[in-house]
């Protein structure tokens, strides 16, 4: 009977000390990849990223007082980034994530996803890390921060006001602005789209802007961010930068991902 309950103890022991150990393999594998994802995306003291989607929803009515409309491309494209932050906790097996995140991590990162007032502008981002997604034309916080001079690259028709008339024609050029003074265009005959990252020291933010000529060039620089982040984080570290792409126009919009072509990457 001692000699079975000895048994029994020392499997309970071997067990627990096998499964703390194999624990803390996986944290000491995963906590460099870890570190790079957090100082990247600027999560040292925050341990979420908030999401800003374009609203397309527009008032019907004097009486309507405001509303929301989310298009499938800025929704696809906020499904990646949430997946992203997901998957960033530990690659490993559901018993052994759920021991790390249990013992070894302190705090689990997320994402939220807010939509943009249609109306009226968005107010500023609070602090911490934030992906503004969409152009000025639909997306009220990133037409905020172009009025406050914040992104360096925007289309040219966003320095207007960011809103266009009925059947107007976007100018599909890029401009960065590069130093003081300095101004590059980038214009190609393909369908353009931009990540550029931005501290907002004023509210120690770290500020991802990703958008598009259209909303599946847009989903498609989320998820080039997303698929990217860590060659993106190697070349660049923790410093700003702006990347532009460029995809083949069609008419048709696509929600099958095809990897754009890098037509500048500018470090700011």
């Amino acid at each position: 009977m001692i000699e079975l309950a000895f048994n029994v103890l020392s499997n309970l022991i071997a067990n627990v000390l096998f499964w703390v150990v194999l624990g803390g393999i996986f944290w000491l594998v995963s906590k460099a990849g870890r570190r790079e994802f957090v100082g990247f995306f600027g999560l040292r003291t925050h341990s979420t990223i908030s999401v800003y989607v374009s609203n397309l929803w527009l008032p019907k009515a004097a009486s309507m007082t405001g509303g929301y409309s989310i298009s499938l491309h800025e929704s696809l494209a906020a499904q990646a980034i949430a997946s992203l932050v997901g998957s960033s906790q530990l690659r490993a097996p559901e018993i052994v994530r759920g021991l790390v995140d249990g013992i070894w991590l302190s705090t689990t990162l997320n994402s939220v996803t807010n939509v943009t007032d249609a109306i009226n502008e968005t107010s500023p981002h609070a602090g911490g890390p934030a992906i503004i997604i969409g152009a000025a034309d639909r997306n009220s916080l990133r037409r905020r921060y172009i009025r406050a001079g914040l992104p360096r690259a925007t289309f040219n028709y966003e320095r207007t006001d960011g809103r266009l008339p009925t059947g107007a024609m976007k100018d599909r050029a890029i401009e960065v602005q590069h130093g003081a003074g300095n101004r590059l265009v980038i214009d190609a005959q393909m369908q353009l789209a931009v990540i550029e990252k931005f501290q907002d020291a004023e509210r120690a933010a770290t500020l991802f802007f990703c958008f598009g000529e259209k909303g599946d060039s847009t989903w498609i620089a989320v998820e080039y961010l997303c698929r990217n982040w860590k060659a993106l984080e190697r070349e660049f570290g923790k410093n700003e930068f702006v990347i532009c792409l460029g995809l083949p126009t069609a008419e048709e919009y696509s929600t099958v991902y095809q990897e754009p072509l890098r037509l500048a990457a500018i470090p700011m």
